[in-house]
């Protein structure tokens, strides 16, 4: 369950120095005011003269990736620092091709990147990598740069195999993490298995993978986080060969044919504590019994299964559940609230729409901090619902979500700092003015509200700096009736 993408973000706090509107998936809108000019550049020489830890403590990190293109190009020593700060490098099959050129050797990465940790690699769309250009360009390297690298990313390459994975055995001893390609197949992971100091392995859209094939998984001992998204060949049985994993921790099998028999299976690992089984359309409310035993999970994503309100009822024994996703399609009533008041921990939330007919029970909403909801059917009593004593964070999107009669509920929820509204084409200006009393927030996004435009922004503006004065004043008035108040001498004490 993510945040909204930065675009589209707004800054309220302080006088709304960087106010934006987002119209439409293009990110069109009205720009900040222009920053102040900038002094001229400092030439190579003053660089050079300056010490590196200057260098690296107080001017790289302020410096965006164009600017420290830029200085690379113009400042040979401080190229050495900004190649000194680099840990993780993307190599497109491009990069590995020989110039135009008899005789031209082919590139090579060399020593320019000492605190090398992390590689990506990727097909480009008229050449591809291959197992031989990617080790012969690495090599370059050095046996001290290659035995610090902890993650290798070839998911894009698609023509990378055993012979990768022979040399990052016996070139990269501290590998760690790592993506494999999407034509992974039963003989592949076999080779993938001998990586024994593996902790994070994404299997994701392998689907030359089966059940059959997990079974070499069993001789990674450190293995922590394994993900088998979009591996559809994947089920029941490989469960039963992912619960003898016992340091699992983190495990995806979102759309896989994972059915109540394979949950059974994955409830006995000790260690689980994040589960995604989204999409998996054998999950219904029947199979989400056995999850009740694992009662270890903090994270559980189950979007687009067909559990339904009621089958929540087996979440009840998750004492330490904190997030849970139940998709843009699923139905929230009082059965389910009622279930959810018993996850003591739950902070965070993602749910399609309510339907509510009485206000929550008492325990629904205690530790809640973030919610998310839209895009199912639209909200009905949602006025019971708010306010949540912890809300911070609130994520409305849909055309029966973001609408002026909801936005009027949620100004109830005075304690919100982050606040994004997506895809209301219904929204007005007097809904968006409602939100004026949220004297707390601090982030706005708006995305996809044709109605909203710069007059509807200027106003919530300037009608929040009213609210925010109000709310001021208030304080400071409460203050006041708080503190002591020093009497005369004169004044009889009772």
């Amino acid at each position: 369950m993510g945040i909204p993408s930065k675009a589209g973000r707004t800054s309220l706090d302080g006088a709304w120095a960087s106010c934006r509107r987002v119209s439409g998936a293009d990110g069109a809108g009205w720009p900040d005011a222009p920053p102040p000019p900038l002094p001229p550049a400092p030439c190579a020489e003053f660089l050079d003269a300056l010490p590196d830890s200057i260098v690296q403590l107080h001017l790289l990190p302020r410096l965006d990736p164009s600017d420290k293109r830029a200085l690379r190009a113009t400042c040979s020593h401080a190229r050495e620092l900004v190649n000194a700060a680099v840990s993780r490098v993307r190599i497109a099959a491009g990069d590995l091709l020989p110039p135009d050129a008899p005789g031209a050797a082919a590139p090579r990465l060399g020593r320019r990147f000492p605190g090398l940790a992390a590689v990506e690699a990727f097909d480009c769309a008229d050449a591809p990598v291959t197992d031989e250009a990617l080790t012969d360009f690495l090599d370059s390297c050095g046996d001290e740069i290659l035995s610090q690298i902890t993650e290798v990313n070839v998911k894009r390459c698609n023509y990378v195999g055993r012979a990768l994975l022979h040399w990052l055995r016996a070139r990269c001893p501290a590998l760690a993490r790592l993506s494999a390609s999407r034509w992974t197949d039963n003989v592949t992971l076999h080779a993938i298995a001998r990586l024994e100091g593996l902790t994070d392995l994404d299997l994701s859209e392998s689907d030359a993978l089966d059940d059959a094939g997990l079974l070499p998984l069993r001789t990674l001992p450190r293995l922590r986080v394994l993900g088998l998204g979009r591996c559809r060949w994947i089920g029941d049985a490989g469960c039963r060969t992912l619960a003898q994993i016992t340091g699992l921790e983190d495990l995806t099998l979102a759309s896989t044919d994972v059915g109540a028999a394979g949950l059974a299976e994955l409830a006995s690992l000790p260690r689980l504590a994040r589960l995604d089984i989204s999409d998996c359309r054998r999950v219904d409310d029947a199979a989400l019994a056995h999850l009740g035993a694992a009662t270890g999970l903090d994270t559980l994503a189950l979007r687009n299964t067909e559990v339904h309100a009621e089958g929540l009822a087996h979440l009840r024994s998750l004492g330490r559940l904190a997030q849970l996703d139940l998709g843009s399609r699923f139905e929230l009533n009082n059965d389910g609230l009622e279930s959810l008041a018993a996850c003591s921990s739950l902070a965070c939330l993602a749910v399609g729409s309510f339907n509510l007919t009485r206000a929550p029970p008492p325990g629904f909403g205690a530790s809640l901090e973030r919610l998310r909801f839209g895009g199912g059917f639209a909200n009905k009593g949602l006025d019971l619902l708010f306010p949540l004593p912890r809300l911070r964070s609130l994520h409305a999107s849909g055309i029966d979500t973001v609408t002026d009669r909801v936005m009027r509920t949620v100004s109830s929820q005075t304690s919100l700092r982050e606040l994004s509204l997506r895809s209301g084409y219904s929204l007005t200006r007097d809904g968006l003015m409602a939100l004026a009393r949220l004297s707390n927030l601090s982030a706005l996004s708006v995305a996809s509200c044709p109605a909203i435009g710069d007059e509807a922004l200027a106003a919530l503006r300037d009608g929040r700096g009213a609210a925010v004065a109000a709310a001021a004043a208030a304080a400071a008035a409460a203050t006041a009736l708080a503190a002591p108040v020093a009497l005369p001498e004169v004044c009889p004490v009772a």
